[in-house]
């Protein structure tokens, strides 16, 4: 787990990977395998990921999994299936 200041509430994030500047890369959200990967399971690494700032989410709950990458302001879909990603982060 990795630390994410939210509104001044200590949340955790479940995976963080960090770059060789030790800033975030990856941010993996990870669920039980009998919940799926939906909009409010995006929203919630959306959420962390305006504070973390990453490249990349990755959204799994074992069985599914689901990349997509913020750049040029907006998060583009690295896998098909992929809840919509038009969150702003």
């Amino acid at each position: 787990e990795y630390p994410v200041a939210m509104n001044g509430a200590p949340q955790r994030a479940d995976v963080v990977v960090v770059d060789d500047d030790a800033q975030p890369l990856v941010l993996c959200e990870c669920k039980a395998p009998e919940i799926p990967i939906d909009r409010h399971v995006l929203a919630q690494a959306v959420r962390y990921n305006s504070v973390l700032a990453a490249r990349y989410l990755i959204l799994t709950n074992g069985l599914t999994h689901y990349c997509c990458e913020w750049r040029d302001g907006t998060y583009g879909r690295c896998s098909s299936g992929m809840p919509p990603c038009n969150s702003p982060r």
